[in-house]
């Protein structure tokens, strides 16, 4: 009787797990396919090797060949941490593992092979052309999770996504770029090749983007007509376009001609470097770089980031906002940006690369300006956009009240007549803060990769021990019962839930959650020092000099 129960629990837990299968699938067959286009003219994939150029380059400039020139070491030399450390570390790393899989399973459930999961009304969006974008996005961060199964469910799925159209009409390049080539190529990469499809559309893809260049000079379109494009329509270049885009292509393209070995892609971002330097003397390739750094990041230690004043007194920086009028008179905007929260570990990577080591002071303090604007919150969380009040001497910045309250009137248009106490409470300000611009956290990456890249940098656990604040007071406010969501207001205090907004963009789980999980993996995860990162976080391997 006891073997015929048992028998009976198997077969009862089996049939339990079938039908649970069967209904996530079938929740999957309802939605649409990841395949559309918005051109009426085009139904059909298109084969954009086979698309004329109009204007073809006469000498392609060549993928520089020969060892790669030898770069200093980045990484911090980690020691042997103690056990106690270790338990504490690799609890922290299972944590953010778990709230990865709780988005992941819910993009899985209600948003399979759309571009985002709706995390409160448990639906979708599809506003990167129905190609998939979280899909794709996260292909990498499955992988180093080692999520091998996940990861295999993801990659079968890329068959069914056709690169070669879109369903939106005009087509971002920065984004295509950096979330889907990115995305494809990251993969390929920490998968040491092993999977051809990733490349395969990776190029499909790259072939696609490489008709956006397809332009008298030679630059890109920004926000590109890609119907016209395969319609082999007439194309020009926008007369502006942001130097962070388009400086921004650089990593992925030259990636794909070292992969395929087909200059073309290489070639057409390194015209847009010759576009930044046409005006300086010509130089070699690292060199170029390097001069381009230098004289940005001079610009920005005399102009762009400032000393705020804060009640702890902290020696830190912010990255702010510059204007200069028709006069050439350059006026600093205290305003600090989640956005820009990357400076810090761009400064310290350059710190070291171009061995400039004085600057590695000014990155972390950089980053200790975003980790300050963070726990000042009541959530514990920054917000998209604030004032800060800038220290008329960054070597006398002694905090005071009065000088707050000063501040916060002298930022209103209309002063006489304001009560600085009505203003503080009604627009929920912190000492320190003058104005709250943009009160929304849109789950971004910015902060937690500066503070991963310094950690990695310096060996600091205090960086971890930030993250972790970071980390369970993002988990605190924005997760939801299918995954994690944007709140409308960082201020919103302790005893209130913040408004969720409804959206989870994919670089919540390819960028956010990724530089939280690696700050608390073992030193060798994704290396510095053998990876270089893109603008969504994808790692690309970096060719390693003899």
């Amino acid at each position: 009787m006891t073997v015929l129960i048992r028998r009976f629990v198997v077969l009862c837990i089996s049939a339990t797990v079938l039908l649970i299968g069967f209904r996530q699938l079938a929740q999957q067959d309802d939605l649409p396919p990841p395949h559309s286009t918005s051109s009426s003219q085009i139904n059909h994939p298109v084969i954009w090797k086979d698309v004329p150029l109009r204007y073809p380059v006469s000498s392609m400039i060549p993928l520089p060949s020969g060892a790669p020139s030898p770069i200093p070491k980045i990484q911090h030399e980690f020691g042997v941490e103690t056990e106690n450390n270790k338990a504490k570390r690799k609890e922290r790393l299972e944590t953010v593992k778990k709230t990865f899989l709780h988005s992941w399973e819910g993009y899985k459930k209600h948003a399979w092979l759309q571009d985002e999961v709706t995390p409160v009304s448990g639906g979708y969006k599809n506003g990167f052309g129905r190609r998939g974008a979280t899909l794709v996005d996260t292909l990498d961060t499955l992988s180093i999770m080692g999520l091998d199964k996940e990861f295999n469910l993801a990659l079968s799925a890329l068959n069914k996504i056709d690169f070669s159209t879109t369903e939106e009409p005009t087509l971002n390049v920065f984004e295509t770029t950096i979330r889907y080539l990115g995305g494809l190529l990251s993969a390929y990469d920490l998968n040491e090749g092993r999977h051809r499809i990733l490349l395969d559309k990776a190029v499909e893809l790259g072939d696609m983007l490489y008709i956006a260049f397809d332009t008298p000079n030679r630059l890109p379109i920004t926000r590109w007509d890609w119907a016209n494009g395969a319609l082999e329509g007439e194309q020009e270049a926008p007369s502006q376009a942001l130097s962070a885009e388009i400086g921004s292509l650089s990593l992925e393209f030259t990636r794909l001609s070292q992969l395929t070995g087909d200059p073309k892609y290489f070639d057409a971002v390194q015209r847009i470097s010759n576009q930044f330097e046409k005006h300086q003397n010509s130089t070699s390739i690292p060199e170029q770089y390097r001069k381009l750094y230098e004289g940005a990041i001079e610009a920005a230690k005399k102009h762009l980031f400032f000393r705020p004043m804060n009640p702890q007194n902290q020696d830190i920086l912010i990255s702010g906002t510059v204007r200069k009028n028709a006069a050439d008179f350059i006026k600093l905007q205290p305003e600090g940006q989640h956005l820009a929260c990357f400076a810090g570990g761009m400064v310290g990577i350059g710190s070291k690369i171009f061995e400039r080591p004085d600057e590695l002071d000014i990155a972390r303090k950089l980053v200790d300006g975003c980790i300050w604007a963070y726990d000042s919150m009541p959530t514990g969380i920054m917000p998209e956009s604030f004032v800060a009040v800038p220290c008329p001497d960054p070597k006398d910045c002694t905090y005071s009240t009065e000088k707050w309250h000063e501040a916060v009137i002298n930022d209103r248009s209309i002063r006489s007549t304001l009560d600085v106490a009505r203003i503080i409470r009604e627009d929920g300000l912190v000492p320190g803060f003058t104005e709250i611009s943009d009160r929304r956290f849109l789950l971004r990456p910015e902060a937690i990769e500066s503070v991963f890249i310094l950690y990695r940098i310096t060996g600091d656990t205090s960086l971890q021990d930030s993250a972790w604040r970071m980390f369970q007071s993002i988990q605190n406010s924005t997760q939801t019962p299918i995954a994690n969501s944007a709140i409308a207001d960082v201020t919103c205090p302790p005893e209130r839930e913040p408004e969720k907004l409804d959206e989870c963009e994919s670089f919540w789980m390819a960028e956010t959650l990724k530089y939280f999980y690696l700050v608390f993996s073992e030193p060798d995860v994704v290396s510095l020092d053998d990876w270089v990162f893109n603008t969504e976080a994808h790692p690309l391997r970096r060719p390693q000099s003899s």
